[in-house]
């Protein structure tokens, strides 16, 4: 009877130990440390908090910082200590940024709204006093492919266009970097930029680094084809 109830036990406890509920495994976010371009000694470090929002970049005497309401978002960014520029961003119940101010040191200097499709990504971002500044995007398959802006100043029209790899894990958006309330970037990373300025044409092709975890470590730009010295390292919490 021993005998037949070892062979019992033996046979049964496999089964219920591959029956168990596995433990839930919480994937972390990944979210960006920090950002220095080659050849600055200044590095952009970026704090977060509980809830992964971006709380501060800071760059040497440079400090960028943010502050979280229930329906606005108070950015603000310092010069030594002295406030150089702030925006206040409006928000809709799901979070998201609907419309910005953004002020300097005496006056409201521009106003600007968001529009985004069902899946949070962002469609076109207008200047609600100068429709000729502007941006969209065109999403296709549930993502961003390619995205328009143009501005005018002074000197004349400027116009990029922005096009992206279709393979590439974009580890740069907006949510890496705790910025969830301006909707969803593209999956993938950017490729080219095509401008169009009153000096001429012309575009920068990007190229990437990435470590075991398919993250970016570095992104290399030229120019017309050429090496610049346009060339930004980034680490990971």
């Amino acid at each position: 009877m021993q005998l037949k109830h070892y062979f019992f036990l033996a046979t049964i406890l496999p089964l219920l130990f591959a029956c168990k509920k596995p433990s839930t495994i919480v994937e972390q976010p990944v979210l960006i440390k920090s950002i220095q371009k080659q050849g600055e000694s200044c590095v952009t470090f970026c704090t977060y908090d509980n809830q992964n929002r971006l709380l501060a970049a800071s760059q040497c005497s440079t400090l960028e910082s943010y502050q979280y309401f229930t329906d606005s978002i108070v950015y603000r960014r310092t010069i030594s200590g002295g406030l150089d520029y702030q925006y206040t961003y409006f928000l809709a119940s799901n979070g998201l940024a609907t419309s910005y101010k953004r002020y300097d040191n005496t006056t409201t200097t521009t106003n600007f709204s968001y529009e985004y499709d069902a899946n949070k990504f962002r469609t076109s971002w207008k200047d609600l006093s100068n429709n000729s500044n502007y941006k969209e995007s065109i999403i296709s398959n549930n993502n961003i492919v390619n995205e328009t802006s143009a501005s005018i100043i002074p000197s004349g029209n400027y116009t990029i266009s922005s096009i992206f790899f279709k393979d590439e894990k974009n580890t740069l958006g907006t949510t890496y970097l705790g910025r969830l309330f301006l909707g969803s970037s593209s999956t993938n990373l950017k490729k080219a930029e095509n401008w169009s300025t009153p000096d001429g044409d012309f575009s920068m092709q990007f190229s990437y680094n990435k470590d075991d975890k398919e993250r970016v470590t570095k992104r290399v730009t030229r120019l017309n084809g050429k090496d610049t010295n346009e060339v930004r390292f980034y680490s990971y919490y």
